[in-house]
């Protein structure tokens, strides 16, 4: 069984700021899921976008390391009969 005690009173004023509950409609609720995965999909682009860029400046340093030191492949003779 269950019993009461004094401070079972006050539980109520322990935790006054509640859980909300919010209802929508339907086309409300699309809309806001529709607001999300649209923003969803800039955030992922800008890091893709940065990806790349990220890319290009490590391929770039690459490839000056690689001069720099001599770690080029050499240029084949049949390129150059060619032209």
């Amino acid at each position: 069984m269950y019993s009461l005690t004094p401070f079972d009173v006050f539980a109520g004023f322990s935790s006054p700021f509640r859980e909300r509950v919010y209802v929508v409609s339907d086309t409300q609720y699309n809309d806001y899921k529709k607001a999300q995965a649209e923003e969803y999909i800039r955030t992922l682009e800008a890091r893709a976008t940065d990806y790349r860029r990220n890319l290009e400046i490590l391929e770039t340093t690459v490839a000056e390391i690689k001069k720099e030191h001599g770690l080029l492949p050499a240029a084949k003779e049949n390129d150059k009969s060619s032209e």
